[in-house]
């Protein structure tokens, strides 16, 4: 309910809503991942959608994509994970270039756990927009959970390296740093973080 769309609202102000949505995805916080989508097509960014300025002008929106991933999301919301799969794969094959459809794809192989098949989507996601922070932090995860801290890592760098501010990524490398190379190496991350950050 309102704490979703606090969070939008705060989130929209931090610029941070790639957070969020990966976040969102991996904790399977449906209705937070569908509102922050919805507050990101009413801003206009990625898909391009002018300012809707509720829902209702969103859904009733020209954009036939933006239209169809609202009811697939509505789906996704509601735990209608196959409806919502169905729909989002339906929507990639008609806009194969859109990382939309992708994300909601991997969002419900990885809300159903099926960690091999999400990989696949995010990897997707990646060779579309290699800066997508959400797929770069979800790979990433799933990464360390198969073992692999060095690919996770990889991921991780390239990230902070092009959003120096996204927290969640600058955490998690810490963490990978950790794995890999210990306590000071992870520290060091942490350190650099905060020399970045915006006074």
């Amino acid at each position: 309910g309102m704490s979703a769309l606090a969070d939008v609202a705060a989130v929209r102000e931090l610029g941070a809503a790639g957070v969020i949505i990966g976040a969102a995805l991996y904790h399977q916080k449906f209705t937070l991942l569908e509102a922050l989508a919805i507050a990101k097509l009413m801003s206009g960014q990625d898909l391009d959608m002018g300012r809707a300025s509720n829902l209702g002008e969103a859904v009733t929106a020209t954009d036939g994509l933006t239209r169809e991933l609202l009811t697939a999301l509505a789906a996704f919301r509601d735990g209608d994970i196959t409806d919502a799969l169905k729909q989002a794969q339906s929507l990639h094959s008609k806009y194969p270039d859109s990382v939309e459809p992708l994300r909601l794809i991997a969002a419900c192989y990885l809300g159903t756990s099926q960690w091999s098949t999400a990989k696949t989507y995010l990897e997707q996601i990646l060779k579309i927009n290699p800066n997508e922070p959400s797929a770069a932090k979800n790979l990433a995860k799933l990464e360390v959970q198969e073992g692999n801290p060095g690919a996770a890592h990889e991921l991780l760098a390239a990230l902070v390296e092009q959003v120096p501010h996204d927290e969640e990524a600058v955490l998690s490398l810490a963490r990978v740093e950790l794995l890999l190379n210990g306590e000071e190496s992870a520290l060091r991350v942490l350190e650099q973080a905060s020399e970045r950050a915006p006074e």
